[in-house]
């Protein structure tokens, strides 16, 4: 931002957790200015939190509460475990 160069936020393809995480970031860092590409939970085919990440009209929202704003559903961690 000092340098006046425009930033994107980006990921790797990580799961829901990872990108609440990197939303997080993005929102409170003003160098993060010129949008994101958090889609990652979106490729996946099982939901592995409580409530989904809510996406609508091409954006991210952030969730409210605690930490990160998202609960796993340990059920869905108990499936997807592996040994």
């Amino acid at each position: 931002k000092a340098a006046g160069i425009a930033c994107h936020g980006a990921t790797s393809i990580e799961g829901p957790i990872g990108t609440a995480a990197s939303l997080h970031f993005a929102c409170a860092e003003p160098g993060i200015n010129f949008g994101t590409e958090l889609f990652g939970p979106l490729l996946f085919s099982e939901e592995l939190l409580q409530e989904p990440l809510k996406y609508s009209e091409g954006q991210l929202h952030l969730p409210a509460g605690p930490g990160l704003g998202v609960e796993l559903n340990m059920e869905a961690v108990k499936t997807w475990t592996r040994n």
